[in-house]
């Protein structure tokens, strides 16, 4: 017999472990998919909540949307995703597992908004682990925008109110109409207005935000460019708010609050000022492209 030296046993890593399995030898983007997949139904409970706060509250309807918008995400990028290495790593799942169980912690103590945020982020580390940091970094900005259909938003609105009374006092004075201002509400010659929950401003904030930054991956802006851009957007949408405010104040003073939009609704005001808004936005959307002139 040949003397000689024992072949060596095949490293491990983790590529190699996931390429010996019917997964991994399948596409990247394929493979990013039913991971994905995966982790939405075993985080199923907050997907669940998310939908039935959608449903439920006016303010979040577009949440169906969203969801509908990162998918069809995910799968207008599957070229790039299979353009990226495949670097499958172990070194995500120690963060994994510290997700899932903070998750799993927040669910079963029923803190809905924690279990949320944890959500995309639980599908980014996934995404991590499975196909690579590379996939992560480029499925991250979609995972990203789940935040818009999240109730995380309703923490700014007491933000949004007060920011709403102050602007409302600088215009009224300037316009020269008398008025007093108690905590959220105000009172002019005819009667008192609150700046209540729904006159913050939010599901302004909110969409344009989310067109902006539709807009702004679809134009391939730069991060510095993305970033201005909706700040833009997101000061273009207070400004409208606050302007819809003022003049249904001043709508009120000036017919002794008997005008519709005072004495009925004022709903359909609020969506004669939106549609111009997002029409803005997405005209200055056009213009800031690269490449445009």
């Amino acid at each position: 017999m040949d003397a000689g030296t024992a072949p060596m046993p095949e490293e491990r890593t983790p590529r190699s472990w996931i390429r010996g399995s019917r997964l991994g030898n399948a596409s990247v983007s394929l493979r990013l998919g039913v991971l994905l997949a995966a982790a939405t139904a075993a985080t199923w409970p907050t997907l669940a909540s998310l939908e039935s706060y959608w449903r439920e509250v006016r303010d979040y309807r577009h949440g169906y949307l969203v969801l509908l918008l990162v998918a069809g995400w995910l799968l207008a990028s599957r070229r790039r995703f299979d353009r990226l290495p495949d670097a499958p790593t172990l070194a995500a799942l120690g963060p994994l597992a510290v997700a899932l169980i903070a998750w799993l912690v927040a669910v079963r103590g029923e803190s809905l908004m924690l279990s949320q945020l944890l959500w995309p982020v639980i599908l980014a580390l996934v995404a991590w682990a499975g196909c690579g940091a590379a996939v992560a970094r480029a499925v991250l900005p979609a995972l990203a925008y789940l935040y818009f259909a999240t109730p995380l938003w309703d923490h700014l609105v007491p933000i949004l109110q007060w920011l709403t009374v102050v602007a409302s006092e600088q215009m009224l004075s300037l316009a020269q109409i008398p008025f007093a201002i108690d905590g959220n509400f105000i009172t002019v010659r005819d009667g008192t207005f609150e700046v209540a929950e729904g006159c913050a401003g939010k599901r302004y904030f909110v969409v344009t935000l989310a067109v902006a930054m539709a807009l702004g991956v679809v134009e391939r802006f730069p991060p510095s460019r993305l970033f201005a851009f909706m700040l833009f957007a997101a000061s273009l949408a207070i400004l409208t708010n606050w302007i819809r405010v003022v003049a249904i104040i001043v709508i009120g003073h000036a017919t002794a609050m008997q005008h519709y939009f005072v004495a009925v609704e004022h709903e359909s005001f609020g969506w004669m000022l939106f549609g111009p808004l997002l029409a803005a936005v997405i005209w200055a959307g056009h213009l800031w492209r690269p490449g445009a002139r």
